[in-house]
């Protein structure tokens, strides 16, 4: 197994998470600096993760992809994907993990519906809606991956484009008949900054209409 960690800008908490992972899930860490302006990457490699640096910003799901293809290289069977805020639990990381090892699902999400805001509780129904799904925290980035799963994100070209490990992600999966498992989980509240998602109104509406184009192409 191996926990993939995209981070921008994440040089006050990036370090701890990649501790405490090592510490009580002995895996390896990866760390995605995702052309990050401060001293994210610093921070990372002292933890002692294995550092994959972006010269340039692909934004979050194209970190998780950078991520994807270490794992197939090195021949991880599970990839867990976890944020670097420090708002994902540790052994909730680990529950998603079992659950795609031992054949439970394809792809395992840790759900927290009570962390949404005013503005997530405006968008998830209307998305869920429009897409057809039955996962009630769309937008959760603690997530575990089968290698077959991880195959599938990466092969084609329809989730290159992609801004976020999100809905577009799940309609993938979906369309090509993988089972997406929710197990209830607690998170934390962010130890520093903001959501970079629903930042603002302005960015849920923006949100709201890339994301709402791919329910309607349904991928």
């Amino acid at each position: 197994m191996v926990v993939i960690i995209p981070a921008l800008n994440e040089e006050d908490t990036v370090g701890s998470v990649v501790q405490d992972v090592k510490e009580m899930l002995c895996c390896e860490v990866v760390v995605i600096d995702d052309a990050s302006t401060d001293k994210t990457a610093q921070a990372a490699r002292d933890a002692g993760a294995v550092l994959l640096p972006h010269a340039v910003r692909l934004g979050a799901w194209g970190a998780i992809r950078t991520g994807f293809r270490y794992a197939l290289r090195n021949d991880f069977d599970v990839a867990v994907t976890m944020d670097a805020d420090g708002q994902h639990p540790i052994e909730a990381a680990g529950r998603i993990a079992a659950s795609v090892k031992k054949k439970q699902a394809d792809v395992a999400i840790g759900s927290c519906i009570s962390r949404g805001s005013a503005a997530r509780r405006f968008v998830w129904p209307l998305l869920r809606n429009m897409a057809m799904l039955d996962t009630l925290d769309i937008t959760s980035g603690l997530r575990a991956y089968s290698r077959p799963a991880i195959k599938t994100l990466l092969s084609g070209n329809n989730t290159v484009l992609l801004d976020y490990q999100d809905i577009g992600v799940l309609l993938h999966l979906k369309k090509r008949g993988f089972n997406v498992l929710e197990i209830p989980v607690s998170m934390a509240s962010r130890k520093n900054g903001k959501s970079k998602i629903f930042s603002s109104w302005a960015a849920v509406f923006c949100y709201l209409y890339k994301t709402g184009v791919l329910c309607l192409a349904k991928i």
